[in-house]
């Protein structure tokens, strides 16, 4: 089965996750911070599910699951520790046309949460389609490592992406302003620490452009 990777935002979008273990509560904390509106169904939950239900950050539904649980929700994360549950759930998602992740079996949904990690505007995602998740996790790390440079490069794009986004509409135009740019060995430069001589040349690169 072949896997589409694909961002998604998140903001305000219905999620639910079916589940209330330690599973359940490790997929609530991965997707919090995107600011989905989170609901769960279960008749138990760990100490930190509660606690922020009653912060009122997420809904906790203290009952079994029902099959209008799904009604209405973009995304269903599927975390109970029974099996046969989670294959009908899924099921059910799949056939309302509802994004849904499960856990057991991993594969029985139509979407996968790969390893991955954000900072200052790069996104480091690997996936083994939910087969060896700690061998994800570990190639995640290693490219995180080798991505330090690109992220700092990043930084000092950044004050520049309004300019970037206005640039010639004919693609060969801005394929060659990038092979310019890039004549520079600017991710040699960062790896020498030299952020101020860097900084420097991007400037002056697109002030030669006319873009300040």
């Amino acid at each position: 089965m072949d896997y589409l990777p694909l961002l998604i935002d998140m903001k305000d979008m219905n999620c639910l996750v079916v589940g209330g273990g330690v599973v359940a509560e490790r997929k609530i904390e991965t997707i919090i911070d995107f600011s989905p509106k989170i609901e769960v169904v279960a008749p138990e939950v760990t100490a930190l599910i509660e606690k922020l239900h009653l912060e009122g950050k997420i809904v906790w539904h203290k009952k079994v699951f029902d099959k209008d649980d799904i009604k209405g929700k973009f995304i269903v994360f599927v975390a109970t520790n029974n099996v046969k549950l989670n294959k009908e759930i899924a099921r059910l998602c799949r056939k309302a046309g509802i994004l849904v992740n499960s856990v057991k079996p991993g594969l029985a949904g139509n979407c996968i949460m790969p390893s991955f990690s954000s900072c200052d505007g790069m996104i480091i995602s690997v996936s083994t389609l939910g087969q060896f998740p700690l061998i994800a996790k570990k190639f995640r790390e290693e490219m995180e490592n080798k991505a330090e440079k690109y992220r700092k490069l990043l930084v000092l794009l950044a004050p520049y992406r309004e300019l970037l986004l206005t640039l010639s509409q004919d693609s060969n135009y801005n394929k060659k302003l990038w092979h310019d740019l890039f004549k520079y060995p600017l991710l040699e430069k960062i790896e020498e620490n030299a952020i101020e001589e860097v900084e420097a040349y991007i400037k002056s690169f697109f002030k030669k452009l006319g873009f300040l």
